[in-house]
């Protein structure tokens, strides 16, 4: 996986909410399962973060965004930001994802994470990025953390490759 520079958003859409046994993504599955493994181990709903770290998923940590759900899902707060996650925008730890300074990212982090909050399972995204320097999709899934609540989100965003949606 590798990063490049997609510029701001000009245009914002819903994503797409898919099965996420369907990606083909090999690192969206990667994480995925890794994250299965940690959940069959434990209680339903009973996976604690730091459970998350291991050399198995390290080279995807950099790209990763775990953010803490804040009143139930009304927001969301960054608290560790890989960083490769976000290479054009600094520094977001701490911050609100209401405060991403990308539109795109304000209106569709929430809409994937507050379905993470409301199943308690992961989420899989599919969304178009439409910026000054061209339209790409994305793909990326969404994990639950905490115990009786889904207290924390791990997030991995990959783009697709430009053939898999031509325009």
């Amino acid at each position: 996986m590798q990063h490049a520079r997609y510029g701001y958003s000009i245009a914002v859409s819903d994503p797409d909410i898919l099965p996420v046994e369907d990606t083909e993504d090999l690192d969206l599955s990667l994480l995925l399962a890794h994250w299965l493994k940690l959940a069959a181990a434990r209680p339903p709903g009973e996976i604690p973060l730091r459970a998350v770290a291991c050399a198995e998923i390290a080279r995807l940590l950099k790209f990763t965004l775990l953010c803490d759900v804040v009143d139930g899902g009304a927001d969301f707060r960054f608290r560790i930001v890989g960083v490769s996650a976000f290479p054009n925008f600094g520094s977001l730890a701490g911050k609100l994802v209401s405060e991403h300074p990308d539109m795109g990212a304000r209106h569709r982090f929430p809409i994937l994470m507050r379905e993470v909050v409301r199943t308690r399972k992961p989420v899989r995204g599919s969304a178009l990025r439409e910026t000054e320097h061209g339209n790409f999709r994305f793909e990326s899934i969404w994990l639950p953390f905490g115990g009786a609540q889904v207290q924390q989100i791990l997030g991995l965003l990959v783009p697709e490759k430009p053939d898999d949606h031509p325009a």
